[in-house]
């Protein structure tokens, strides 16, 4: 099941940022673990959404209700604690997508898949130079960590611009490489 919840722009932050794997909700807001929270940033000056979304799995669910022994904590007892899965595939995403909208970048997909497509021939360029060229064995250059770097930067910004939900379909691939072993 999806839920969905308004949420303020310094919570947002936060969780984006991975500080916080947890969101504060009312109890009476059904929710289970399995299900997809998702977060839309709320600006409470404008009263307007800002755009920015995110999607979260909920690990873990604490009804107050259910911890609190004392007759008239009533207040308290209206809220749930919602685990969130901690997930650095996600927040590294969301860096790079908000990096791109604080420097106004706004690239078309095309040329983002030419910037990957580039990124993976300098991974290549690497490996052949750390092989000479498959005629020794490879001898691991520290260059090589960059290359791969900057290639996995290409990939997440492609994935971005296309709206895709990298590790949902990390796991996709996973699950489906899994069942072929």
């Amino acid at each position: 099941m999806r839920i969905e919840k308004k949420i303020w722009p310094e919570l947002f932050q936060v969780i984006v940022d991975g500080k916080r794997n947890f969101e504060l909700g009312r109890a009476d807001i059904e929710c289970n673990p399995d299900d997809i929270l998702v977060l839309r940033e709320w600006d409470p000056n404008t009263k307007q959404y800002t755009g920015r979304v995110l999607e979260k799995r909920i690990t873990y669910v604490l009804k107050i209700r259910d911890v609190i022994s004392e007759p008239g904590e009533a207040a308290e007892s209206a809220l749930q604690l919602i685990g969130l899965e901690a997930n650095s595939l996600d927040m590294i995403q969301n860096r790079i997508r908000d990096l791109f909208r604080k420097l106004s970048l706004e690239e078309p997909p095309e040329d983002l898949v030419l910037d990957l497509v580039s990124d993976v021939g300098t991974v290549s360029k690497e490996i052949l130079e750390m092989t000479n060229h498959g005629k020794k064995p490879l001898s691991f250059r520290s260059e090589a960590r960059a290359r791969v770097g900057e290639a996995f930067y290409s990939l997440v910004t492609v994935a971005n611009a296309l709206n895709i939900d990298l590790n949902a379909e990390l796991e996709k691939a996973i699950e489906m490489r899994e069942k072929h072993i």
